[in-house]
């Protein structure tokens, strides 16, 4: 990411937003690189009252530059994640309850989503006129973006029985970005693979025997059943004595 931003400042392309991910990392690499000039400078000035770094650490960052930071920093990380997430539905959706499918049909959403890129480093704190320098770790954000989509889907549910249990599982006819050229992508494949196996129940047969109005007889569920029907989910219990 260190030599994407340094190419991109190179390139002069300063029509882009100030917020760009790149201008805070470059802005921030930047930074490291200065305070090390910094420090060099105490050493060269300050003389046997220097408390610090050694010469040959920080040449070596600066000798480096922006792009080498990850092998001359040293103990330094970047953490990523998702601070904002928000999804408007712009079109309302028809859906229709039916067994074993359940249609939903002309959603179309606006998903606005906000992502920060934070770093921990060393730094180099100054101390008693400058003349001393400690290295403290600093945790800063460098970078943040917000992107909003427009996504037009069309899904299903498959309802089944295992069991005592109703299970719903859904999956997507068609998922695409809502845009020219890029409604061409087929992003369903992708969601369906992350929902495959990922089963919810939503009826728990086995809760219906207490209900049963017959003394002295116990009673369990024997099977499921989902009788087809275009307007409703029809769910069949047949139990047995025991």
């Amino acid at each position: 990411m260190l030599t994407k931003a340094l190419d991109y400042v190179k390139k002069g392309d300063r029509q882009r937003s100030n917020h760009s991910v790149f201008d805070g990392v470059y802005s921030f690499s930047g930074s490291v690189i200065e305070q090390h000039r910094r420090v060099l400078d105490a050493l060269e000035g300050s003389g046997d009252d220097y408390e610090g770094p050694p010469r040959k650490e920080l040449e070596k960052v600066l000798g480096g530059g922006i792009s080498d930071l990850v092998k001359t920093l040293g103990d330094w990380d970047l953490i990523a994640w998702c601070n904002y997430l928000r999804v408007v539905v712009k079109k309302k959706p028809s859906i229709t309850l039916a067994s074993p499918r359940i249609d939903l049909k002309g959603v179309t959403v606006n998903v606005t989503a906000g992502a920060e890129l934070w770093a921990k480093y060393p730094w180099w704190n100054c101390y008693n006129w400058c003349f001393k320098w400690e290295k403290v770790i600093k945790c800063d954000r460098i970078a943040a973006i917000t992107v909003s989509l427009d996504v037009a889907a069309e899904a299903h549910a498959d309802v089944s029985a295992r069991g005592p249990l109703v299970a719903v599982q859904a999956a997507f006819d068609r998922l695409r970005l809502d845009y020219p050229i890029l409604d061409k992508i087929p992003l369903e494949r992708i969601a369906n693979a992350a929902l495959a196996n990922q089963l919810a129940y939503v009826f728990d047969a086995s809760q219906l025997v207490a209900s049963v109005p017959v003394l002295g007889s116990k009673f369990k569920v024997d099977s499921v059943s989902l009788p087809s029907s275009s307007n409703s989910i029809s769910v069949g219990v047949n139990i047995k004595q025991i």
